[in-house]
């Protein structure tokens, strides 16, 4: 068995015959009660987001008062795992671009100015729920789907802003590459994203 494979299984996903990454409803213990979480899923009108506290203002914020809009106007695609209605991890995918000076020599490569990209604009677990994986749930599922979305637009990569270090160290844990002129500007080929997911 290999790395991802034995990642897969630790994490809850396992390679289906379509090689579609399926988030298995993982159960757990919570508040001594045992619940699930949801797959992800589009965000809806009954999704309660009030209570969501991931500790970053900025991205509860966007939970709270704007990511429904956005997801309802096509401004961004934002996907929810809830535990019954409430929201405790969302992500959000919108289309995006990168200058060849600040994409990585393997991204600009024989690309045109500038290198479409999906960007990876939000992604948040809330703190209660922090060490149980949900984030790199979540975030393989954001790869899951943009890979999808390359099999029918041109894309070349996807792309994340982080916050700050330690989400940067969370996505270079994935295979994403630093950008050369801000580190907090990382990448995923698209073909990387599609051999970590055993593709």
């Amino acid at each position: 068995m290999d790395r991802v494979q034995r990642d897969a299984r630790r994490t809850g996903f396992t390679q289906a015959s379509t090689r579609e990454i399926i988030f298995r409803t993982q159960r757990l213990r919570y508040d001594a009660r045992e619940v699930s979480y949801s797959f992800p899923r589009p965000i809806a009108q009954a999704d309660e987001v009030a209570a969501f506290d991931s500790g970053e203002p900025s991205l509860d914020d966007y939970l709270r008062r704007k990511a429904l809009a956005n997801h309802i106007e096509g401004g961004s695609r934002c996907f929810v795992t809830t535990i019954g209605r409430r929201v405790v991890g969302y992500y959000c995918l919108a289309a995006g671009s990168v200058q060849h000076q600040d994409a990585p020599g393997r991204v600009r490569r024989n690309m045109p100015r500038p290198v479409p990209v999906i960007l990876l604009s939000r992604l948040a677990v809330d703190r209660e729920e922090r060490g149980n994986g949900l984030g790199s749930h979540l975030l393989r599922d954001a790869i899951t789907r943009s890979a999808q979305a390359a099999d029918t637009i041109g894309v070349r990569a996807i792309l994340v802003h982080a916050l700050h270090s330690d989400a940067a160290s969370f996505y270079r844990h994935f295979d994403f590459m630093p950008s050369p002129t801000d580190d907090l500007h990382l990448t995923l080929l698209i073909k990387d994203a599609r051999a970590l997911l055993g593709g």
